[in-house]
């Protein structure tokens, strides 16, 4: 299985007379990603909002054929630009035990406009306490 690679997701913006891509079969996707790794397929995004109210974008990713997902929140712990702009983590079991990192920073692309650039990667046992501890801001706009 994949541990690290990265990807970009864009708004979910359908070309005039297309169909956004669908999240779930109700519900559409909010963002779309890309990727050049090989195995990591269909990579979406939705924006969500917690139990306790707090906005996150929920991501699901396909890699190496299955079905994940997790969630990105906004990192309100930033300190400097080399810092994440939104944390979270992706879930590679039912479970929730086997989970991979995420880390998005935002970024403005000339033709592509507002997009997040998402790099994924294994925790870091020391680490793991600090990134799960990121929050949630009511602006999750990129």
């Amino acid at each position: 299985m994949i541990k690290t690679f990265n990807f970009n997701l864009f708004n979910a913006t359908p070309k005039e007379g297309a169909e956004a891509p669908m999240f779930t079969k109700e519900a559409p996707a909010d963002y779309t990603g890309s990727t050049r790794d090989e195995g990591v397929t269909h990579i979406l995004g939705r924006r969500a909002v917690s139990k306790d109210g707090k906005k996150y974008i929920k991501v699901r990713c396909t890699i190496d054929g299955k079905v994940h997902f997790g969630a990105l929140f906004k990192n309100d712990k930033k300190e400097s630009e080399n810092q994440p702009d939104f944390t979270g983590s992706l879930d590679l079991d039912d479970k929730g035990e086997e989970r991979l990192r995420l880390a998005a920073w935002a970024k403005t692309g000339e033709k592509a406009g507002k997009y997040l650039s998402v790099s994924v990667s294994e925790f870091l046992k020391e680490s793991a306490a600090a990134t799960a501890t990121a929050t949630a801001d009511d602006d999750i706009d990129f």
